[in-house]
């Protein structure tokens, strides 16, 4: 089966389907911050250098699995970080927000046009912007943590890829039945 554009065959046209295309890469970018935040806790709290509260929710390997705004609660209220870094954080998880729970509703008068659609698609540009940065710090911050845990983040996704390599050739269905 072939990937199908949502859009295609739809009465958008071009600049508004590279406006939502340019919408669910931005949201997945803020997907990709807060798995690092979480993979950043989990691994500062193996190394001891943070605790994390006992009601904090865990998924089912043990890490920290709260929305961003408790996970940024924890990072800053036990870690030293710079003034500077702290802010964008916070920005980013306030764009995140804005993303995820209006930022398209907002903007439903915009799409009407193209100079609105252009518009559109300059804020959602500055808010890739700031949500990759917070990202980027968040994965550099984890990938040093679990180096230090002796974690290499190549080592892990070789095994990964043995993994799914693994339950490709298994015989499922024959384990199933049995």
């Amino acid at each position: 089966m072939t990937v199908k554009r949502f859009g295609e065959g739809s009465d958008l046209d071009q600049e508004a389907l590279i406006v939502f295309e340019n919408f669910g890469i931005t949201v997945y970018l803020a997907q990709l911050y807060e798995g690092f935040l979480s993979n950043m806790l989990t691994g500062l709290e193996r190394l001891g250098a943070i605790e994390i509260p006992q009601n904090t929710r865990r998924d089912s390997i043990g890490y920290v699995h709260e929305n961003l705004g408790s996970m940024l609660r924890i990072l800053l209220d036990q870690s030293q970080i710079d003034r500077d870094t702290v802010k964008l954080l916070r920005k980013a998880h306030f764009q995140r927000n804005l993303l995820v729970h209006r930022f398209m509703l907002e903007h439903i008068p915009d799409m009407l046009n193209s100079a609105g659609r252009r518009s559109v698609n300059d804020k959602l540009a500055n808010l890739r912007k700031n949500i990759r940065t917070a990202m980027h710090i968040a994965m550099q911050v984890s990938t040093n943590v679990w180096k230090e845990l002796g974690i290499d983040p190549d080592e892990a996704e070789r095994k990964i890829q043995e993994m799914r390599r693994l339950a490709k050739e298994s015989d499922f269905e024959g384990l199933a039945e049995q």
